[in-house]
């Protein structure tokens, strides 16, 4: 298929985007999603911005065929936990042969997003990566026509820190005292390296009416693979004998 729009897509869970709160979204062949465009765009642009669909999420956003000589096809799957779409041998516009891509969208029922990309091949540099809202006057742009993307990478966004978290954000302290505040730092299902933020303190001190805490936390990565049954027993074997 070219340039086409498949949708609504049931996501399997009520997902929270600038605002606003969706269970369907549509899929573009030409790299990205929206929850509310219909629109086949395959000219990409800068973020956030007027030339691109709004309710976006463009893991690729750009002129892309689906060539059945490369067997290319979209897929997507939710079960509750995530849901995802996978564009699979995918290639640039005119470059049937020298570009085949392999990448994914995954949504979180807490609002996290993951752009993850397998194999990235051919001109790589004429792309948008990123984010925008409704009114399209706000978003985050990660890449617009620039050397960036490769093979075996995610990109994650996240509205709020979901692995740094305090017990309470507001109170009153009494002159003299101090309270004491949990600070939890949560390394479930991210994506394994360094993570960066703080915390900011806001007072009516006018000596120090904010603090801000720095906060760094290194994630270990796993391989996320899971087998069923996790053994299996064929009894005893011998080498170089049959069993009929």
């Amino acid at each position: 298929p070219d340039d086409r729009n498949h949708g609504p897509i049931p996501i399997g869970f009520d997902f929270s985007f600038y605002g606003n709160t969706f269970d369907t979204l549509n899929a573009c062949t030409n790299g990205w999603l929206s929850f509310t465009s219909t629109s086949t765009d395959l000219s990409n642009s800068a973020l956030p911005g007027t030339g691109s669909p709004e309710n976006l999420l463009a893991a690729f956003h750009d002129d892309l065929r689906f060539y059945g000589a490369n067997g290319a096809a979209a897929y997507y799957h939710n079960d509750g936990s995530r849901f995802i779409v996978q564009y699979k041998n995918v290639s640039k516009y005119g470059q049937s042969s020298s570009s085949i891509m392999n990448f994914e969208i995954i949504l979180y029922p807490s609002g996290k997003i993951v752009y993850q990309y397998l194999d990235m091949s051919g001109t790589l540099t004429s792309s948008t990566i990123g984010i925008q809202n409704a009114t399209r006057d706000d978003g985050l742009q990660v890449a617009y026509n620039t050397s960036y993307v490769h093979d075996n990478m995610a990109i994650q966004f996240l509205a709020v820190p979901e692995w740094l978290t305090v017990s309470q954000t507001a109170g009153t302290v009494p002159a003299g005292g101090s309270v004491e505040v949990d600070v939890v730092f949560n390394a479930t299902d991210l994506i394994g390296g360094d993570y960066t933020g703080g915390l900011t303190v806001h007072t009516n001190d006018p000596f120090a009416q904010s603090v801000d805490l720095p906060a760094t936390m290194h994630v270990t990565g796993y391989p996320a693979i899971a087998a069923a049954p996790t053994s299996l027993d064929f009894g005893t074997i011998f080498v170089g004998v049959t069993s009929d």
